[in-house]
């Protein structure tokens, strides 16, 4: 009985970590949910072996998880072996966690590359998509086993398959950077020339391909810099200063005195610094993804409810299924388009009111929205800092790409009204930190739409 009411609960929720307790949640008003119609048109699991398929698969990513979290690297070998055999890389359990000894074998995949959904939002309900999913993990513990050769097999497997197509850049820059450590400096390059093709490799991963492709491809290698070049090379301003540390140790995120003589992290003392009235007497907030997922759920949230066959499955999400794939912009394109103008043309502020207005009382549930962090009004001052043109930019940004633009954000929106309203986004790096290329991606993004973006670097004496 236990069992049949475990089924049932997944089958409804699409999840083992959602139950009926949110029917009492909702019932009692302690949590509320956004209002949209139920439209379910496709079944997602053609049969009873589908359904125990994606849950065995499932339940052993969770384990997957929970051995990673615990360093258990001998149990996480065990899990993704599991998996990468079932696409065809055999190599045995032990030989995961040591360089040389027997080279993995390539086998006819148990698992078929044409499913029930095609190639599909809700592809990602199928036991196939959470094995590509595991082995993905797979790389990086060959790697860190230095079996690159290894390696490169396995991204070239993943690469061949149709799930996860959201990984694609992460696998073509592990398959450059492996053939590197082989020595394979020319098929390296060669191998990145063929990535940047590749339609599902964007922002930071297809950055990180474009400067490999830069620095890889000097002369006499190749004599004509590509398109890219000048973007490619694009550094972002960088303001210095420096501290007094209270912390030097490597792999711990550093911290200093702050001006007020108080301990703080690299971001608050970044935030004093610019709030000082020789450096622009700004205001400002450590927001990171924060604030634009916010102002991103209400300036959407018509648009993220709208009714669209399969993505609300029940009454419980607090997004459509789609919004992580290029399916959220296609089939709302014209909404899309037609909301990002009205927010250049200086209307967000009034859009923000009326979702606040309806929806701000109750709190209601809706992703990357956070009622706590920011008020009303702050939001208001930072719309009108930023602007209609620069806002649109950003949201437009994430209306097209959220699952790969969703991160990586400018750690400060900084904002000032006098004497005429302005921002600076800003990335705030330690002494031991660099830049990364999803960040640097997003820095490029905005500093090329016309908004102030800096690197703030905090040294040590």
């Amino acid at each position: 009985a236990l069992r049949i009411v475990k089924t049932v609960q997944f089958l409804y929720f699409l999840s083992d970590a959602r139950g009926f307790e949110r029917f009492i949640l909702r019932d009692r008003g302690l949590c509320h949910f956004p209002e949209y119609p139920v439209s379910v048109s496709t079944g997602i699991f053609r049969d009873r072996g589908e359904l125990q398929a994606y849950q065995s698969a499932a339940r052993l990513e969770v384990e997957l998880q929970v051995a990673l979290e615990r360093n258990d690297v001998s149990q996480a070998c065990r899990i993704v072996c599991q998996s990468c055999a079932k696409l065809g890389f055999i190599l045995g359990e032990s030989a995961w966690l040591r360089a040389g000894g027997e080279a993995a074998e390539l086998a006819r995949p148990e698992l078929p590359k044409e499913t029930g959904l095609g190639d599909t939002f809700l592809q990602c309900f199928t036991a196939s998509w959470v094995h590509v999913k595991i082995a993905h993990h797979g790389v990086g513990l060959l790697e860190r086993a230095k079996r690159y050769e290894d390696a490169t097999e396995l991204c070239q497997i993943l690469l061949g398959r149709p799930e996860c197509k959201h990984k694609r850049g992460e696998w073509w820059n592990r398959f450059c950077i492996d053939l590197e450590h082989l020595g394979k400096v020319e098929t390296s390059l060669e191998v990145a020339e063929a990535a940047v093709a590749d339609e599902w490799v964007r922002v930071g991963p297809r950055l990180s391909l474009q400067r490999r492709i830069l620095r890889l491809g000097r002369p006499p290698r190749r004599w004509k810099k590509p398109s890219f070049a000048a973007r490619a090379a694009w550094t972002p301003r960088e303001r210095k200063f420096t501290g007094r540390p209270t912390n030097c140790k490597r792999s711990v995120k550093s911290t200093f005195v702050g001006f007020d003589d108080e301990d703080v992290t690299v971001e608050e003392l970044a935030l004093q610094y610019y709030g000082k009235e020789e450096n622009g007497s700004w205001r400002g907030s450590h927001a990171e993804n924060g604030v634009w997922n916010t102002l991103f759920a209400l300036l959407m949230w018509d648009i993220l409810f709208l009714d669209r066959p399969d993505v609300f499955q029940n009454q419980f999400q607090t997004a459509p299924l789609d919004l992580d794939t290029d399916y959220f912009f296609c089939t709302r394109e014209k909404e899309i388009e037609e909301r990002l103008e009205e927010i250049s043309g200086g209307g967000a502020i009034a859009l923000i009111r009326k979702v606040w207005a309806r929806e701000g009382e109750r709190k209601t549930l809706c992703v990357g929205l956070s009622w706590e962090r920011f008020s009303e009004e702050e939001l208001f001052t930072i719309v009108r800092c930023v602007g209609g043109p620069g806002l649109a930019v950003i949201m437009g940004l994430l209306a097209r790409d959220h699952k790969h633009w969703r991160s990586g954000m400018p750690d400060l929106v900084m904002w000032k009204e006098e004497p005429l309203p302005a921002a600076r986004l800003v990335e705030v790096k330690g002494p031991r930190d660099t830049l990364a290329d999803h960040q640097r991606a997003w820095l490029a993004e905005l500093a090329f739409a016309g908004l102030d973006v800096e690197v703030c670097k905090i040294l040590e004496p």
